[in-house]
């Protein structure tokens, strides 16, 4: 593994991110192209990355994701930190232009919680899988927001093994979530995509363990005493979404019946915290 000190600039501030993925049937990635990218607009462009971990996955077991992107625009490192809870709309995410594509550690190190650091070994950090990804973007207004679409085509790579990408990632850039969601909906009239809650780096770390998605447990609602009863509610509808949208790729993968029981359980929840 190649890494550097001096080869990144300064790095952004930590930024949440906002976003729906899709996974689109071969067969419709016409049709929705086409209608998502009137007349060619969206700009292409081919970008590889490749995701870095240790050899027991140090961060990915602490949900962090650290990726090196190369691109006609140049090389940006990333480092995300993904919802705990298992919900894949949200994450908070890191990133510096890099001078080559040596990995800067003083970028990693800085955006790692006090608890991974204590046990992160920089010098085992190692090159895990890469995609290779062929992505068309522009960003449109809808109902007041804006969101930047990408379509991206491509395949993961690791240990050997394949897995392709077909995929539209609708971003937030500004406005509400509603809008996103609205957006996403506008989507499933023009060809039955399916909901991807498990982004590249998921799969990615799935396909060189050789492992199926696994059915995932509800994590504790932590609600401070004096919270206001909406803030309260708004934490609990959370949990119980991210408990049912967590266990979604196993339920398709496997059909795993403890999968089945948790996305039961979190629609429950949900249902009753509505009620």
């Amino acid at each position: 593994m190649k890494s550097g000190k001096g080869s990144a600039k300064p790095a952004v501030a930590a930024l949440p991110e906002i976003e729906i993925r899709l996974a689109i049937p071969v067969e419709k990635l016409g049709a929705l192209e086409a209608r998502v990218f009137p007349d060619g607009t969206g700009a292409e462009e081919q970008n590889h990355t490749t995701y870095f971990d240790t050899p027991d996955c140090v961060l990915w077991g602490h949900n962090i994701e650290c990726r090196v992107r190369t691109s006609a625009k140049g090389v940006v490192q990333t480092v995300k930190q993904l919802d705990s809870g298992g919900a894949s709309f949200a994450r908070i995410e890191s990133e510096t232009a890099l001078a080559d594509d040596r990995l800067s550690l003083e970028h990693l190190a800085a955006c790692l919680p006090s608890k991974v650091a204590k046990r992160f070994d920089q010098s085992q950090l190692r090159p895990v899988f890469n995609t290779e990804v062929k992505r068309r973007r522009h960003i449109f207004g809808h109902e007041g927001a804006q969101i930047e679409a990408s379509l991206d085509i491509g395949r993961i790579t690791g240990s050997g093994r394949h897995e392709g990408i077909h995929e539209l990632e609708l971003e937030l850039k500004s406005g509400s979530n509603a809008a996103l969601a609205s957006a996403a909906l506008a989507v499933l009239e023009i060809a039955p995509c399916r909901l991807l809650t498990a982004g590249k780096a998921n799969r990615g770390f799935r396909l060189v363990q050789g492992e199926p998605p696994t059915p995932t447990f509800a994590v504790p609602v932590h609600i401070e005493p004096d919270a206001l009863i909406p803030n309260a509610i708004a934490a609990m509808l959370h949990s119980a979404l991210a408990h049912a949208i967590a266990n979604h790729e196993a339920l398709l993968a496997t059909a795993h019946p403890e999968a089945v029981h948790q996305m039961r359980v979190g629609l429950r929840r949900l249902r009753a915290i509505l009620s």
